[in-house]
């Protein structure tokens, strides 16, 4: 498949989660009671099923890793593929969408259900439009990111996960309240972890992919469960408000590195070694040699003479 293509495949398979946004709620509700004695043990069980029927799926299904073979160029090692700066932004946006919604998702259904007494129903109701929220977009994300480009919808995801964290800290504790606080980093999570996981692709080679994506989903799902496992303590230690406020940090980090790049992306249509009527070129990404390169470059467009038509 083309880099072209990879944001509408991710897209497209993140559609099938659509499904799993109302089905995974109603089978924990449903089967809460169905082991006497431990309420909530059934869910547990239930989705254990649900989990064995996904491995069958996937141990069924076809190889892919055929076209690896194509390349007959040595892989390269971790340390080197994780030296690029889109490898580390990648990582970065996979990280931040998975730790900061994993740990406002958790935190939220225990404090609605058990500080604030909402009832489970309506806990269930937020859970599900926050899940729509992670999914739905999937239907458009794809084709947005191939139409502005992966850097500025890293930026968008951020900026929308920050406003829910704004409604959670300072609005209140009612459930529309609840309900906008999850929805917002829903639509951010998809925006980030898509973009994000496009970015990845860019960053290796097809025989290189194996050992790049493992690293990526191993950091990724470990800090999605060392932020499920820290929420409860949170919530019980320093309250909601603070608990929202402290995913701020890595949002602010994902903003600072995407968002230089996707300003510079829109001004540098012209290189460093031309020279265009009245435009400077973009300035270059961090590391003492690259600055070199490019002042180097920028002196000796410097002294051409102009082209006709153009003022210096």
């Amino acid at each position: 498949m083309s880099r072209a293509r990879a944001s509408r495949a991710i897209a497209t398979v993140m559609n099938g989660a659509l499904a799993a946004a109302w089905l995974g709620p109603e089978v924990a509700v449903r089967a809460a009671e169905l082991v006497g004695g431990a309420h909530d043990a059934g869910s547990f069980f239930a989705g254990t099923g649900l989990y064995a029927c996904a491995a069958l799926l996937l141990a069924r299904s076809a190889d892919s890793t055929h076209d690896a073979q194509l390349d007959a160029r040595p892989p390269r090692g971790l340390t080197e593929i994780a030296a690029q700066a889109d490898f580390r932004v990648a990582m970065l946006a996979a990280l931040t969408s998975y730790a900061v919604m994993s740990f406002i998702m958790t935190a939220t259904s225990i404090s609605m259900h058990l500080v604030d007494l909402h009832h489970e129903v309506a806990t269930k109701r937020v859970i599900q439009a926050h899940l729509l929220a992670m999914y739905l977009p999937s239907l458009a994300s794809g084709w947005i990111i191939a139409r502005i480009g992966i850097r500025p919808v890293i930026v968008a995801g951020a900026l929308l996960m920050a406003g829910c964290v704004a409604i959670a800290a300072f609005a209140g504790h009612a459930v529309p309240h609840y309900g906008w606080a999850l929805v917002l980093p829903g639509i951010g999570w998809n925006l980030l972890f898509i973009a994000g996981t496009t970015l990845l692709t860019r960053t290796h080679r097809p025989h290189e992919r194996i050992q790049v994506q493992t690293l990526n989903d191993f950091l990724v799902c470990g800090a999605q469960a060392g932020a499920s496992l820290l929420a409860g303590y949170a919530l019980s230690a320093i309250g909601r408000e603070r608990l929202n406020l402290a995913g701020c940090r890595c949002l602010r980090r994902c903003y600072g590195r995407s968002r230089p790049a996707a300003a510079g992306g829109r001004r540098g249509k012209s290189n460093p070694g031309t020279r265009g009527c009245g435009r400077r070129a973009a300035r270059p990404a961090r590391g003492t040699r690259t600055r070199r390169r490019w002042r180097a470059a920028a002196a000796a467009a410097a002294a051409r003479p102009p082209a006709a038509g153009c003022r210096r």
